[in-house]
């Protein structure tokens, strides 16, 4: 499909397929970044608990105040907020948001390989449908993104006239 095709398609000028992709990886970028943070924390709390006392890092509530908790914490924020800042810049949310899933299913992947967590086919199941349902919603979804300026909101519409 053309560029003019594709503008027609979505009801006038859009952004270009490689910015849509763009903002798709950002997407599952930032959602590496949030499973990653998440995981980082949970080991920290439970190799935190595992400790002997004298070992053990401060802890206030669920906050461990160790290195690795820490890191996370790092993770989990300065790695989403950025990329899905960029991600729903660039790509329609029809399409961003359906691959905030991705968390899931990178979580479901590598925490029972870091954490030593045990997955039962039921958990397999479910992130199974999980990924049926990203990859259906990406590709079912929306495509276009719009752009928009100020001049379309103050001119007048056609039902004015």
């Amino acid at each position: 499909m053309s560029s003019s095709e594709d503008d027609s398609a979505c009801g006038g000028e859009s952004v270009g397929i490689g910015f849509v992709l763009l903002g798709m990886g950002c997407a599952v970028l930032a959602s590496a970044g949030s499973t990653f943070g998440l995981i980082l924390q949970k080991l920290a709390q439970t190799k935190n608990e595992e400790a002997a006392e004298a070992d053990k890092y401060p802890t206030s509530g669920a906050i461990v105040w160790s290195p690795t908790w820490l890191l996370g914490l790092a993770l989990l924020i300065l790695v989403p907020f950025p990329l899905d800042l960029v991600a729903f810049s660039l790509a329609p949310q029809s399409l961003v948001v359906p691959l905030t899933g991705v968390t899931l299913v990178l979580n479901q992947v590598f925490a029972p390989m870091i954490l030593g967590e045990t997955i039962t086919w039921l958990d397999w199941l479910a992130t199974g449908i999980i990924t049926v349902g990203i990859v259906f919603s990406t590709a079912f979804g929306s495509h276009c993104s719009l752009s928009y300026t100020c001049l379309l909101y103050t001119s007048p519409s056609p039902r004015d006239s």
